[in-house]
């Protein structure tokens, strides 16, 4: 068997200490090969993590939580992390909620946190089971972090909060300079969903960058046609824009 020939090659080089052969045994799910994927700790942390999503043991537990605490105080932000958060999150458990509640105590670096914060993001926001809603909720309304896949999925399974979710994008729209594609269906599920957009419009057309600003032009077709205060707030952008572009 090809896939036999393989494994026992890779398990060969792994033996002799190559990193990245470790980690491809990883895939096999074999018990007798844990021994040389925890061997990773010293040799790739990153490649340890991500090696560790094809098993998530129990006995991990422990070494997670400690590493947790280790990196709570870092100045620095390290690119293991996004991969210790993926692993995290496949656990699935209270502890995994135990191990990210931790990224928003004060115990974690003020200027740091926020990478804490975009990992752990990044390692659920496509996970729509309700496990992680009190995340989701907080990254949407607390950070501007949110996707159109979020929106349509707690349109579904919590609209009162959603609705209440478009409207803070709204309000904080800036915050969305380079993501102006989800601006842009935020825009429409507020018009689709009856939200009253004048304001949200006027304020954005007085005051956001040329980026957000766009959008909200480009979406005009979400008011009606000849609204005083639309017309007023894009008469006072015109008197006091010094952005030529």
């Amino acid at each position: 068997d090809m896939s036999d020939e393989l494994y026992a090659a890779t398990r060969e080089w792994a033996l002799k200490g190559n990193a990245n052969a470790i980690f491809s045994l990883a895939k096999y799910k074999k018990d007798e090969d844990l021994q040389l994927i925890d061997s990773l700790k010293d040799k790739d942390i990153d490649l340890f993590f991500r090696a560790c999503q094809y098993n998530t043991r129990e006995s991990l537990k422990p070494f997670l939580e400690e590493y947790m605490r280790s990196i709570m105080p870092k100045e620095h932000f390290h690119n293991e992390w996004a991969s210790f958060y993926k692993l995290l999150a496949d656990y699935h458990d209270d502890f995994t909620k135990k191990i990210f509640d931790m990224a928003f105590f004060d115990k974690v670096t003020y200027n740091i946190r926020e990478y804490h914060l975009k990992d752990i993001y990044y390692a659920i926001k496509d996970r729509h089971d309700g496990f992680y809603d009190d995340y989701l909720k907080i990254f949407w309304t607390k950070y501007n972090w949110v996707d159109k896949e979020i929106i349509d999925y707690f349109l579904l399974t919590d609209k009162e909060f959603a609705l209440e979710g478009l409207k803070t994008t709204l309000l904080n729209s800036n915050e969305y300079f380079f993501d102006t594609e989800t601006l842009d269906y935020i825009i429409k599920a507020a018009y689709k969903n009856k939200i009253d957009l004048t304001e949200y419009f006027a304020r954005a057309i007085r005051e956001d960058g040329v980026s957000t600003f766009e959008v909200y032009m480009n979406n005009m077709d979400c008011l009606q046609a000849g609204n005083k205060t639309i017309v007023d707030a894009v008469k006072a952008r015109l008197e006091n824009e010094s952005n030529r572009y």
